[in-house]
């Protein structure tokens, strides 16, 4: 049977003025394309018994879910999506400025938070958490996170913050992670309690074409089990 991949429909905040004409574009989507077989959440694939693992894709700064579903579903093998049930939700908050994406993907834009030019303050994050949870007891139960670039970041805290009891104390434990492009939070604030202990659980992370593992910054390195195929 084909995967499935679904754009959550969970209505952000309202949008301030610049953004407040656009309209949430979000869908249900299929991964293997918009004419494929619908399937139920949780539905069988592999055999009898087998679920895909469900994953929760947090897309990149100022992007949206419609944008990651289109950077993933037909550029992967479809093998691979079509072993995944995919879940691309919208950040909560609309863009408030101008997206590098603008001009090669349709708006509207998003973003899960807001932080300053050394990314060692941020504004929204708790409200941020808070509507990942939200989405997660809505569109769950979740296996693991896939997240992309601002989406990565969140991803690869997370694991952290709910085993200490900081994030998504409602929703079951994190098992898998897809980082693309990842990078650690910056501030002390939330990296001393993300990244307190070692993250174990199963992890893949796409670090660029040109990236070997004795490249990999020391920021993402200390909290990591690594485990190198190749």
């Amino acid at each position: 049977p084909s995967g499935t991949a679904r754009t959550a429909t969970s209505a952000p905040p309202r949008a301030p003025a610049s953004n407040k004409k656009k309209k949430n574009t979000s869908r249900r989507v299929h991964a293997d394309g918009p004419d494929a077989r619908q399937t139920r959440m949780g539905s069988l694939a592999g055999g009898v018994g087998a679920r895909r693992p469900r994953f929760l894709c947090l897309h990149g700064f100022r992007t949206s879910g419609e944008i990651m579903r289109k950077q993933v579903v037909g550029k992967w093998p479809a093998e691979v999506t079509a072993s995944l049930d995919l879940v691309f939700a919208d950040a909560p908050f609309p863009a408030e400025g101008k997206s590098d994406v603008d001009g090669i993907f349709d708006p509207p834009y998003y973003e899960w938070f807001q932080f300053d030019k050394g990314f060692t303050e941020y504004r929204n994050f708790d409200k941020c958490l808070a509507y990942i949870e939200e989405l997660m007891i809505k569109e769950g139960p979740f296996d693991g996170l896939m997240g992309f670039s601002q989406g990565s970041i969140l991803s690869g805290a997370l694991p952290g913050l709910q085993e200490q009891g900081l994030a998504l104390t409602r929703v079951p434990k994190i098992k898998y992670l897809i980082i693309i492009g990842g990078a650690k939070f910056r501030s002390p604030a939330i990296a001393d309690k993300a990244y307190a202990n070692m993250i174990k659980i199963p992890s893949l992370h796409f670090l660029g074409t040109s990236i070997c593992s004795s490249q990999i910054s020391p920021l993402q390195l200390p909290c990591w089990l690594w485990l190198v195929v190749g």
